[in-house]
């Protein structure tokens, strides 16, 4: 299913984004040296391809923990039951991160920005469980001491913090500071269960913000205009009873709205299964289809996933939707990493 290395060719319906609209193509993918899509009449196709996914938010680090009871916030935060949960099977991280990034390699996910905590130390054991390469770790300090920070960044891609009332505002300000100085990410969660850290955590200009669900029209006003990312992890939110649908069909317009999937304590870390249930949300494929293969990186160009018509998309009558609400490993023919060229 996953091969960088193999020479063939698939024709395709290619279903992509170039220059913010949605294109949708018929020709042939080339995979050998590099990949190469080239376009052409065809009528009839046997498959349907689209770049890869962008998992924009996950914490790995919980599957040693998976599927609790239903609770309320509380369970993920700090001291509580995720995190006790972290410390008693801390011997087991490493095997649960590898093993959900194998699921995210092979669901078409080539990007994941993981909130990786534990200091140095969890940042160091994400490194050695991504045989993939996939990730961009974002470390999250112990204490808010300025040389610990320091160390994390010496490994990490950047921060991803808590929220401004978990680690307090100061503590937030010091670690941004921290990571615009060494040109590093800074990430922070805000309005997950109310809108009390959103203005906070806008404040702190982050390179993207997690959740949002619960922030007020104002707030998502603001964070348009300050073109800040927002990423959506709705089955997390439908988990805690914080979904917000209003606020997802506002984020659906934004051409910088993400999806990621969160704690895999709660959900697998599969954005395809994400689409399925953010596509009901906010009933726009489009929109999720975008989110789910959004970067945050300019210029990106991860590669290609590639589905059979065999199971789901066999008579479908609209591509898109189908890709969107229904598609799943089984439908995977082949992925494809590296940049995509077209003729």
């Amino acid at each position: 299913m996953f091969d960088a290395e193999f020479d063939s060719e698939f024709n395709c319906e290619f279903v992509f984004f170039e220059d913010g609209e949605l294109n949708r193509k018929t020709g042939t993918v080339h995979a050998g040296e590099k990949i190469v899509f080239e376009e052409s009449e065809r009528k009839e196709t046997s498959f349907v391809a689209c770049p890869a996914f962008v998992n924009a938010h996950t914490h790995l680090g919980d599957a040693i923990a998976k599927d609790p009871p239903f609770s309320g916030i509380e369970l993920v935060a700090p001291g509580g039951y995720k995190f006790r949960m972290l410390e008693k099977y801390r011997s087991e991280c490493r095997e649960a991160i590898e093993d959900s990034l194998n699921h995210s390699a092979l669901s078409g996910v080539l990007r994941v920005y993981d909130f990786r905590e534990g200091g140095v130390e969890g940042v160091k054991l994400l490194r050695e469980a991504d045989k993939w390469g996939l990730c961009v770790a974002l470390g999250r300090p112990e204490s808010g001491e300025g040389e610990r920070c320091e160390e994390v960044l010496e490994i990490a891609d950047g921060f991803g913090i808590s929220s401004v009332r978990d680690v307090g505002f100061e503590v937030a300000e010091k670690l941004r500071k921290i990571a615009r100085k060494r040109k590093k990410l800074f990430f922070i969660h805000a309005g997950e269960v109310d809108d009390g850290d959103v203005d906070g955590a806008i404040e702190l200009e982050p390179d993207a913000i997690v959740h949002m669900n619960m922030a007020g029209k104002d707030q998502i006003r603001r964070v348009f205009e300050e073109e800040i990312p927002v990423i959506s992890c709705i089955r997390s939110n439908l988990f805690f009873d914080v979904a917000n649908f209003d606020n997802y069909r506002l984020f659906a317009e934004y051409e910088r709205w993400c999806l990621g999937t969160d704690n895999v304590m709660l959900a697998s870390p599969s954005i395809l299964e994400e689409m399925h249930v953010a596509s009901y949300a906010v009933r726009d494929d489009e929109a999720v289809f975008r989110a789910a293969t959004c970067s945050l990186e300019n210029g990106l160009n991860l590669g290609i996933v590639i589905f059979h018509r065999r199971i789901n998309f066999s008579k479908s009558k609209n591509t898109l939707a189908t890709l969107v609400r229904r598609a799943c490993i089984e439908d995977i023919e082949r992925i494809i990493p590296g940049k995509v060229f077209f003729e």
